[in-house]
């Protein structure tokens, strides 16, 4: 892939701009890093390819670690925490301006590829990193294709690796959890969503991920709040009202409770 002309350098500006194709290098030199333990949303439906190395990345409070040839796809509004990466992470990633055709809207996937996608992959790249910025007309039916050659070759990665009932169960409830504006923070709607019952699904997710369903609902708040304190003007009894908290006083009691900071005081030192 030529790089002069199809893709462009990441800096964080760039990066919480959503652009149509980015290349981020973490050896390049004077080069900006990712944002790392840094809660933020994505602006668009995004397709990241690992090339090389290996990232620790949170969607929606799920923890992945991607590696070198698998894809992350993400929708518009998740919320992402770069954990750690590796010396010599390399990685592409592209919005997405389209749906995939014949799919449930997934709000995140990992996928690994084989040689022939990951050859088609490439001329996908390619030519959305040429027309991407200039060409909308172009690069969407370029976009419906690479969606629809990922979504019908790609193999999706589970986060183990034989997913028993238990653990689909309990990936299925964080992506419930990840795809509430303000979370929805009572215990039966989820389990109405999933057809169990509410016990059912709270003894469930805490056998499978050592946390119960608050905690993890707790997380994604508190994710929520720490992205849009750090990237938006918003007045922090806005954001409480965002995550769901109308009384002001309440959301920065229960924000310092969990993070150990008033809201003001991480916000200040964001900065």
């Amino acid at each position: 892939m030529n790089s002069s002309n199809s893709t462009i350098s990441l800096n964080e500006r760039e990066f919480l701009a959503e652009p149509a194709m980015v290349r981020y290098r973490r050896s390049e030199p004077g080069g900006m890093q990712l944002p790392q333990q840094r809660p933020f949303f994505t602006a668009s439906d995004r397709l990241t390819v690992i090339d090389e190395g290996e990232i620790g990345i949170s969607v929606n409070a799920h923890p992945f670690l991607l590696t070198a040839g698998q894809l992350l796809y993400t929708a518009k509004g998740s919320i992402v925490l770069i954990s750690r990466e590796s010396e010599d992470l390399e990685l592409r990633s592209c919005r997405i301006d389209v749906t995939p055709n014949g799919q449930v809207h997934p709000h995140h996937r990992v996928f690994e590829t084989d040689e022939g996608l990951n050859e088609r992959l490439e001329h996908y790249l390619e030519l959305i990193g040429i027309y991407g910025n200039s060409r909308p007309a172009t690069t969407k039916p370029l976009q419906q294709a690479l969606l629809a050659d990922i979504f019908g070759s790609g193999r999706v990665v589970e986060t183990v690796s034989h997913p028993s009932h238990g653990q689909r169960l309990f990936n299925r409830f964080i992506e419930l959890v990840g795809e509430q504006t303000a979370v929805r923070r009572d215990v039966e709607y989820y389990a109405t969503r999933l057809h169990v019952s509410g016990s059912q699904l709270m003894k469930t997710v805490r056998r499978t991920s050592g946390r119960t369903v608050l905690e993890w609902i707790d997380l994604r708040t508190v994710m929520q709040a720490k992205a849009l304190l750090s990237y938006s003007d918003r007045t922090v009894a806005e954001v409480g009202y965002e995550v769901g908290m109308e009384d002001a006083n309440y959301f920065s009691r229960y924000f310092k409770r969990q993070t150990g900071l008033t809201p003001t005081e991480y916000r200040k030192g964001e900065n």
